[in-house]
Order: structure tokens, then sequence, then C-alpha cells
């Protein structure tokens, strides 16, 4: 399976914000998250545990998760996906960094 052609259309459907968020699945995870932070507007990270996916989402807004399937536990999985789905960014400190990233995305526009 090549990655890049899994990883774009949900990409594309959180960027566009036809999603609040999204998931992925590879071995590693490192693959799909490269593929969908191409997209404008996703914010990708590899997790592996509840502790990450909170954390992404709390800290970094992260809209899309990458999971790495070869070294989490499917306990591991579940605890993951209701973390990431149900936690919120706290914004603070925090929101000034997002937007500094954002505003990277829009330097690499020119």
């Amino acid at each position: 399976m090549d990655y890049p052609d899994i990883a774009l259309p949900v990409a594309l459907a959180v960027g566009c914000r036809e999603f609040g968020a999204g998931i992925l699945v590879c071995s590693d995870g490192v693959g799909m998250c490269m593929a969908a932070n191409k997209v404008r507007s996703v914010r990708a990270a590899v997790v592996h545990d509840g502790f990450s996916a909170r954390v992404v989402r709390e800290h970094h807004d992260c809209n899309l998760m990458c999971l790495a399937a070869d070294f989490v536990s499917d306990v591991n999985i579940g605890e993951a996906v209701h973390v990431f789905l149900s936690a919120q960014f706290s914004g603070g400190a925090h929101a000034r960094r997002v937007e500094k990233l954002m505003q990277i995305e829009q330097y690499h526009e020119h």
C-alpha cells in the first residue's frame, strides 16, 4: 500500500473542514503523518497511547491522528482514539504557537 494514496483524501477532508478530525493508521504512523501534514490546515501527529493523543489535541490542536499499528497494543489504540476524539484544544500559550504554525503555511505559499 502506498500511504500517500490513503492519507491524501483523509487529510483533504480534514483540511477543508468536511470533518473535524481524522485518524490514519499504518505500520509506524510516520509516512501517513508526513503525507497528511502536506495539506493546508492539517496538523497531524503520530500517537502511541491516550497520553500522547491528549497532548497533541490539547497543546497542538492536532486535527489528524496517525497511529503506529506495529507499536501500539489494541488497548492503547482504543484509548488513543477515544481520548483524541474527546479532547479539546486548551488554547492559552498554545494558541500563540499554533498560530505561528499557521503562519508558516502562509509563508510557504508565497
